[in-house]
Formats: C-alpha cells, sequence, structure tokens
C-alpha cells in the first residue's frame, strides 16, 4: 500500500514570477519524509534542490542563495547545529530562513537549533499542511521573501 499525503488546496500567499529554490540536506536518499517534504513543497509552486550530505549541501550553497533552507539535525557527515551556525556565519545566507525537520523531540535540541540560528522547528512525523504552514510563515517573515 502508498503513501498518501493530503494538504488542502494551496491558498498560500506565495507570489513570484519564478518558483522558489529550496536547499535542504536530508539523511537517507529513500526517506519518506524526504518526499513528503518534497511533494509539499512542489505543491506550494517551489523548485527543491537536495543535498545529501552537509559538504554537498555547502556546495550548493557556494552556487546560489536560495529562498529557505531545510536541514534535517542528523546528517551522515556533519552535526546538523555546527551546519546551522556556519550558514548563519557566512554573510549572503545570513538573512536565509532555517527550517530544521527533525526527529530529535527534547526541549534542549529544540534550544540548541535556535541558539545555531534556526528560524523553525518542525518535528517527525509532522503533518503536510503543518510542514506547509510552517514553510510559508518563514518565507513571509524573511527578508530574502520575493516581491
Amino acid at each position: 500500500m502508498g503513501t498518501r499525503f493530503h494538504l488542502r488546496p494551496c491558498t498560500y500567499p506565495l507570489r513570484c514570477a519564478s518558483p522558489l529554490g529550496i536547499y535542504r540536506a536530508c539523511r537517507a536518499p529513500r526517506d519518506r519524509y524526504r518526499i513528503r517534504k518534497q511533494w509539499c513543497l512542489r505543491r506550494l509552486g517551489m523548485r527543491v534542490h537536495e543535498a545529501a550530505t552537509a559538504a554537498q549541501g555547502i556546495a550548493q550553497l557556494e552556487r546560489g542563495t536560495p529562498d529557505l533552507i531545510c536541514l534535517d539535525l542528523r546528517l551522515p557527515d556533519a552535526n546538523g547545529f555546527a551546519l546551522c551556525e556556519r550558514i548563519r556565519a557566512t554573510p549572503s545566507l545570513r538573512d536565509v530562513p532555517i527550517l530544521v525537520i527533525t526527529a530529535l523531540a527534547r526541549p534542549i535540541d529544540r534550544a540548541q537549533a535556535e541558539l545555531a540560528g534556526a528560524d523553525g522547528y518542525v518535528l517527525k512525523p509532522f503533518r503536510a499542511d503543518a510542514f506547509a504552514d510552517s514553510v510559508v510563515e518563514l518565507i513571509a517573515l524573511s527578508s530574502v521573501a520575493p516581491s
């Protein structure tokens, strides 16, 4: 039986001339949450660029500035908190919102993500509409939001 995702009709205030670019670092290539995130983001009219490792994500970020970074804290080659701090320390990425998506549910993990510079925190498992709401809210509040 296949996985089904439910997302209410797209009524989000995302208006831009071209789709938004999303860079994310994910842990596993066949992660069902990765597939759900892609589906949600594409339903919002966004382009999704993925990186399987922190090194790949950094290389993509050096080539261009995204509208949002979705970051898994558990990466195969780096600590997600340290990567978040590194992104925040990069002048061209300082204002790009970072949405942490993780299974780390302890309050200390959320606090550490905030200290590292994360703007949002979504726990796995998540509902597609709640994830979409978080994405839209972060982009709307962002100073790099499209006009």
